[in-house]
Parts: structure tokens; sequence; C-alpha cells
């Protein structure tokens, strides 16, 4: 009686120390395809759906790793803090990926000297070069950054596409999703003109308030508060979007 049923792809390289598996043929390669669409027909054969579903292993977005490996300027990142500490007279010298720094939540530009020893709280974007579950799982991309999703879809969804297509409107009504990732307090490299664009004032001058919510200046709250709605607005413009629009040109379902 069951009438529906998807596949979940799990890669030896999904969750290699954790979820050991030894699925083969290679996640996302032609043989894989063929017997993807094996089952689709079989499955066809007896009465029944198929659901895609879009990731090997999980969160969808990564490919099992792939997408990275292709495009490791789309590795994941988020901003997190480290002090560093002036001796007396000492020159403030950015660090890599530095986004601002401050002393006592007042910025610090680059050049700076004090006449005593001082501990400055320097943001930064921290890029992974590791797995989330272990430093041998796949590394996540940065599903805000524009070319992400669209790369995923081209790796992903063209390639059932290509495999499925004349069985896709009798057989394929939906692409699954399955919990999307983004690391937070998210900033893609083009985050500091975007925020710009949309409220008109830096949020490199604020940047303290995305770790820090205690004790906040109404001003201060509001950047907080405008952080997050250009999260939202990203995460629909940039991850949401462009798979629905993909889906409804394909005339398949979106869900997950």
């Amino acid at each position: 009686g069951i009438r529906v049923f998807y596949i979940i792809p799990e890669p030896p390289e999904f969750r290699p120390e954790t979820m050991i598996t030894t699925m083969s043929p290679k996640y996302l390669s032609p043989e894989f395809f063929r017997l993807v669409r094996l089952a689709v027909e079989y499955g066809r054969e007896k009465g029944m759906t198929v659901w895609i579903y879009d990731e090997g292993g999980w969160p969808s977005g990564n490919a099992c790793g792939q997408l990275v490996r292709r495009r490791p300027d789309l590795a994941g990142k988020n901003i997190v803090c480290r002090d560093v500490e002036l001796k007396a007279g000492e020159t403030y010298v950015p660090g890599e990926y530095t986004v601002a720094a401050f002393r006592n939540r007042t910025r610090v530009t680059a050049g700076t000297a004090f006449p005593e020893e001082t501990v400055l709280q320097e943001y930064y974007r921290n890029v992974r070069k590791f797995g989330v579950m272990s430093p041998k799982a796949p590394v996540l991309p940065d599903l805000l950054e524009p070319d992400t999703i669209p790369l995923f879809i081209e790796m992903t969804h063209e390639k059932y596409y290509e495999a499925l297509g004349d069985l896709v409107d009798a057989v394929v009504p939906c692409v699954f999703i399955d919990e999307p990732h983004t690391i937070m307090p998210a900033f893609p490299w083009d985050f500091q003109d975007r925020f710009r664009e949309e409220y008109g004032y830096d949020i490199e001058d604020y940047l303290y308030v995305l770790l820090e919510k205690d004790n906040l200046s109404p001003r201060e709250a509001q950047a907080r508060q405008d952080y997050a709605s250009l999260i939202g607005k990203l995460h629909v413009e940039r991850l949401m979007m462009p798979i629905l629009t993909w889906c409804r040109e394909h005339n398949m379902i979106y869900t997950g």
C-alpha cells in the first residue's frame, strides 16, 4: 500500500566518523543518476510517485561537500570575536578577515595607538575549513552568498532533471529540501554594502550587537533588529526563491 517514496543518499563522506556508510556509486555521478532513474522507473511500474531529495545526507545546500570543493570562496562563515592585546604605543593592525574592532564599544580604526596597554575586541569573518559534525565531514557553504544556491541547483536539481525529465510530470511531483543550515551570525562577503543600501548606515559601526544583546541603547537595538531583518530577507531572496522558481519552471512542488 505504499504509494510514495524518496531516496536519501548517504555517501561515505557525509559523516565519515559518526555515520559510516559504504554507499556506491559516487554521489552525483552518472552511475548514481542511472540507478536513481532505475528506481523511479520501477516505482512508475508499481503506480508510485517519487520525491527528489536534494542532498547527500543533510543539511541541504552543500552537495555533500562537492560545492565548496568546487568553489572554496563559498565556504560557510560567520562573525566571531577575538581579543587583541596592544602594548603601550603599539599601532593596531587588523587581523585576517577583520570587519571592525572596538574598545569599549567605540570603533577603532587601523593605525590607532593608545598610550597604555589596551585590549581590543576584533570582529572578523570566521571562514569554515572543517565540517560541522567532525573535521572530516563536508564543509558547508554560505547559503546567503548570491552564487551558492544557483550552483547548488546546477549540481543537484538540474542533474536530477536531466536523468528524470521525461518522467517528472507523471512520477516526480516534489523536490524535498532538508534543514538548510546557516551559520550565525551570518555575514556574506557583500553584506556591508547590502546593509548600507537597505538602511543608510554602516553595520560595521555596531558589529558588536551581533554577539552582545545586553545593555543596548535604542540605537544599538535598532541595528541588531536591522541586521536580523536583512538576514531574513537574504534567506528568502538567495535561498528560498531560486529553488522555488526552479521548481515552478519545472512543474514541481517545493517542499521539505
